[in-house]
């Protein structure tokens, strides 16, 4: 850091530079004229007091790597969806409740921190970022991985918070590409109408799968499962379901609403 308040002047015109870095000062906003720097590859503004990003730095449609972690970042611009060339993104420690939609675009990331915002949902469409190697959601109150993340077929490295409470902890203390695995038969019972969770260590009944649209065969028979929910009741569609070498000793009165079962 050098106590930078604002970027020096004469940096917008500086066209020919690829890489761009003012870390750790005071700056609280950039000027428009950042979108000049067409040749820019990497952007690093990180511990600064920079409250938006100017819609111009769009226009560096060269630009891979933004770094914009531990600032008063609300959003992105909407023209941020234009940054196709973007494969590092690290926005965490902002000001972020949701998930900006224009990343939904910037199919080319393969990293991504998220870290320390506010954010309580992930969206669906995060697993349309198949190319994702290194996912950071650590820090913010996220109750649950989408199934769509199974998408992600990329991913080697997922860190995250204990507020993750779907999948539960005998899911997701296995690793990467384990918890990977489960959110993907979960999201192709969508399609198939099918989800297979034999002998996976199961300890809970997976709400996940209950939750799949149209389900109409469910196994999670050579499990450690203990009690059945009333919430079973919801899957009104199955007409199979296998529950075999589990601990259960007793199913609840609502197993009678699933009247579809043969």
């Amino acid at each position: 850091g050098m106590g930078l308040t604002t970027l020096p002047r004469e940096v917008p015109f500086l066209t020919g530079v690829t890489e761009l870095v003012v870390t750790n000062n005071d700056i609280a906003e950039l000027p428009m004229e950042i979108g000049n720097l067409t040749r820019l590859i990497k952007l690093h503004l990180a511990k600064n007091d920079l409250q938006a990003i100017p819609h111009t730095l769009a226009d560096c449609t060269g630009l891979e790597e933004l770094i914009v972690g531990d600032n008063q970042l609300t959003d992105l611009p909407d023209d941020f969806a234009n940054m196709h060339s973007l494969t590092t993104l690290s926005m965490g420690n902002n000001l972020l409740t949701s998930m900006p939609p224009e990343i939904e675009f910037m199919t080319n990331l393969t990293k991504m921190s998220i870290r320390g915002n506010g954010m309580t949902v992930l969206p669906p469409w995060i697993g349309s970022l198949t190319k994702l190697s290194h996912l950071n959601i650590i820090d913010n109150p996220f109750e649950m991985l989408p199934p769509e993340m199974g998408q992600l077929r990329n991913l080697s490295l997922l860190e995250f918070s204990d507020s993750i409470e779907y999948p539960k902890k005998e899911i997701t203390s296995k690793g990467t590409a384990f918890i990977m695995e489960y959110l993907r038969k979960i999201l192709e019972g969508k399609t198939s109408g099918n989800v297979n969770l034999i002998e996976i260590g199961l300890e809970s009944f997976p709400v996940e799968a209950m939750s799949v649209p149209g389900l109409r065969e469910l196994d999670v028979s050579h499990n450690a499962i203990v009690t059945v929910p009333d919430s079973i009741a919801i899957m009104s569609s199955v007409t199979k379901l296998h529950m075999q070498n589990n601990k259960i000793d007793a199913l609840p009165p609502a197993i009678r609403y699933l009247s579809a079962l043969t």
